[in-house]
């Protein structure tokens, strides 16, 4: 959590960046309400400029319709002209003009004002006889057309028919000897009700425009006559005069703005997003120093982190761990002699035993939560003031301030172990694990932090080799037997390449008949200037080291090669280590050796240890049903010395136990060791194994297992291991003899 001074900081740091963005957001608003004004202003003038537009064009369409429809009076007139005042076929002409000119009413034809013919006459009987100059009431306008001698139009006004209409009137005038003689009129009716229904009008009625259309007559009634509405209601007009005939119109438009309050908000809404997003931008283009400085200090902080602490479990790393220890050193170095004897510090090396072999059988991330729990444990056990660090892999390191005494630490040890080492369940998967331990003191072990760590270490890898689930004290022969190790493991891999391990064959006998039916396969190192060595001196060290596994595929090989010189009732026996079922490759390298010698897989048993069964019996099982399935026998060696149950045994893919000679070496006298083998062979009759008893070297032990219905038996009573040719040689003679 970042302390107020540091948010103190920083907020002073990005002061000056917020101020100016601030301004700036003043600015902007500023901007944006003289923009706003102009494009109100703009838009105002624009609707003005259109609606004018809109004014003259629709003042344009009306006018071409009313002079097209006034055009049939023309026609008529000139009609009648042309037939010197007599009226032709009417009906026939009118019909044609009725067809051709729309936006027609009726046409009508007045000899001396009397109107006596009308097209069409359905509608307009009651007009046949009105006199126009006498009888109606807009007669002066009749007059003046005649004075005036053209057209003119009158109205709007109601007609006898009932329907307000104009009537455009053109006199007809005869030349008769010379004198021109005033005829009649030729009229047109132009129903109002034709131009406030145009398609146009309507759609400017859609689109919230009101009109209206004036005229005022120059003769009869002074009124203002009007079309469309009688009060125009908007925001913005606009005004044109139309010149009909002998008539000055007038239109008008009006139309209202859209909502000036919703359009100022939308228009401020969006000026205030824009400068709200400027100035956010402002302020990051002028806080971009700052946020990188921070940016850069953030990562030095994280790959300080990842340079001294353990990405997984959190707790300081190896680099960390070194500098405590220097730190620990140097307080250490500070205090007198009399404090030193009184207080003693430790470094505690802890490893997870068999660690790989876990990871490897159940995966990383098993793996991973194992070490998380380790980590866990080690915080409730671990004070304050002890340092827990992750030195690496499986491996974690303790440095414990001053102890009273070095009883102590041993005590806080025991009971360290006896936590880490608990069973969990992770996954569904219940680990059985242990943990072991070396300890170097400060400053006694070394003076110097990467000295400490390797003594530690060596401590630790003693404890290891010593059974596990223990701690040990650094001393300074480890070191020496570390080098005797490294010089051995040397040696043992020269003669793994160059041919100098050998196999020994002790015979395995039927009891009941004392002959061989199977031999162990026994490897001896035959050193070029040590002589012979047994494997009790060189197999622990292959054990620690990975030549475990490349000299049990030489063991293999060896008794395949030697497989078919014995007997074809004889199998023989090899052990193999709890290392090598580490290999993934283990039953794929043992088939393709038994393939390649063309050796018989059910003459060949794989011995393997009690404790093998301890720890990750899913995996050994696994791999001992597959090798089971390709024909190999399976034995367990040393039955009786390790920790395994029934209940393991049951699941087990295996066809005999080999009980230890510790049992054995004392019968019949030894009454414990007597019931305990008792025991043994009954449940192995109840199980259906067979059983091979170790260290036979009296008759009196063959006579007991044989009164208790032991198989087999092994020892030197029968023969100590020997060389192939021996071995070959004691079968032949055990047999002929028998």
């Amino acid at each position: 959590m970042a302390s107020p001074r540091l948010n103190t900081r920083a907020f002073s740091l990005k002061r000056p960046a917020l101020l100016f963005a601030l301004f700036s957001f003043a600015i902007l608003i500023a901007l944006s309400s003289v923009s706003i004004n102009q494009i109100q202003h703009d838009w105002r003038q624009e609707q003005h400029t259109t609606l004018t537009l809109i004014a003259k064009q629709q003042a344009e369409i009306i006018s071409q319709q009313i002079n097209h429809s006034l055009s049939a009076t023309y026609l008529l007139s000139k009609q009648i002209e042309h037939d010197q005042g007599e009226v032709i076929d009417f009906a026939q002409q009118a019909s044609y003009l009725f067809r051709h000119i729309k936006g027609i009413d009726s046409l009508q034809l007045a000899p001396n004002g009397i109107i006596e013919h009308i097209y069409p006459l359905k509608g307009n009987e009651k007009a046949i006889g009105h006199n126009i100059l006498q009888q109606d009431q807009r007669k002066e306008e009749a007059q003046h057309a005649i004075q005036q001698q053209k057209l003119t139009l009158a109205g709007p006004f109601r007609l006898v028919q009932g329907y307000y209409a104009v009537i455009g009137r053109k006199p007809i005038f005869i030349e008769t000897q010379g004198r021109s003689s005033f005829w009649g009129f030729a009229s047109v009716v132009i129903p109002i009700k034709q131009l406030l229904n145009s398609d146009n009008l309507k759609i400017l009625e859609n689109h919230h425009i009101q009109f209206r259309l004036t005229t005022q007559r120059h003769l009869g009634e002074p009124v203002t006559q009007i079309l469309g509405n009688t009060e125009l209601q908007g925001d913005i007009f606009a005004t044109t005069e139309l010149f009909i005939a002998d008539n000055q119109w007038r239109l008008e438009l009006a139309q209202q703005y859209p909502s000036q309050h919703l359009i100022a908000i939308k228009l401020w809404a969006i000026a205030i997003i824009l400068s709200i997003l400027l100035s956010f931008l402002i302020f990051n283009l002028a806080s971009y120093p700052l946020r990188l400085a921070q940016k850069v200090e953030k990562q030095t902080k994280k790959l300080s982190r990842l340079a001294y602490f353990d990405n997984l479990t959190g707790l300081k790393n190896r680099t960390l761990l070194q500098l405590e220890l220097a730190d620990t050193l140097q307080l250490l170095s500070q205090q007198n002699e009399i404090e030193q004897s009184h207080h003693i510090a430790a470094l505690v090396y802890l490893g997870v035993d068999d660690f790989k072999r876990l990871n490897d059988a159940f995966g990383n991330k098993i793996g991973d939560e194992l070490l998380l729990e380790v980590t866990r444990r080690l915080h409730d056990v671990c004070s304050k003031k002890d340092i827990i660090t992750r030195a690496g892999g499986d491996e974690f390191a303790i440095i414990l301030p001053p102890q009273s005494s070095l009883k102590s630490i041993e005590i806080w040890l025991q009971a360290l172990l006896k936590t880490l080492g608990q069973p969990i369940s992770i996954d569904g998967h219940q680990l059985q694990f242990s943990i072991s331990a070396g300890v170097a003191l400060l400053p006694q072990d070394g003076n110097s932090a990467e000295v400490l760590i390797q003594h530690a270490n060596l401590a630790m890898t003693h404890a290891k080799q010593k059974g596990k689930r223990r701690f040990m004290f650094y001393n300074n022969s480890m070191e020496a037997l570390v080098k005797s190790n490294l010089s051995v493991e040397l040696e043992l891999n020269k003669a793994l390449k160059n041919g100098e391990l050998v196999l020994f064959y002790q015979p395995i006998v039927d009891l009941t008949t004392s002959k061989p039916i199977g031999f162990e396969a026994l490897i001896r190192w035959q050193h070029p200037e040590k002589g012979l060595i047994f494997p009790d001196a060189f197999i622990p060290v292959a054990e620690q080291s990975n030549l475990i596994t490349e000299i049990g595929y030489w063991v293999l090989e060896a008794a395949c090669k030697a497989l078919p010189n014995f007997p074809p009732h004889i199998h023989i026996s090899i052990n193999v280590s709890a290392r090598q079922f580490m290999d993934p490759q283990l039953a794929t390298r043992m088939k393709q050796i038994i393939y390649q010698y063309h050796a018989t897989p059910n003459r060949i048993t794989l011995e393997i240890t009690e404790t093998l069964l301890i720890e990750n019996i899913e995996q050994v099982v696994s791999s001992l049903k597959n090798l089971r399935d390709f024909g190999l026998g399976i034995s367990v060696d040393d039955f009786g010395t390790g920790h395994s149950s029934l209940s393991k045994l049951k699941v087990m893919p295996i066809s005999t136990l080999k009980v230890d000679r510790a049992f054995i070496m004392d019968l019949p006298d030894n009454k414990e060791d007597k019931e305990l083998t008792e025991a043994i062979l009954v449940m192995a009759q109840k199980l259906q194994l067979k059983v091979v008893a170790e260290g036979v070297e009296t008759a009196e032990q063959r006579d007991f297992l044989v009164a208790n219905q032991c198989n087999f038996g092994q020892g030197y009573y029968f023969s100590k291991p020997v060389p192939l040719d021996h071995a070959l040689a004691y079968t032949e003679r055990i047999l002929i003899k028998k």
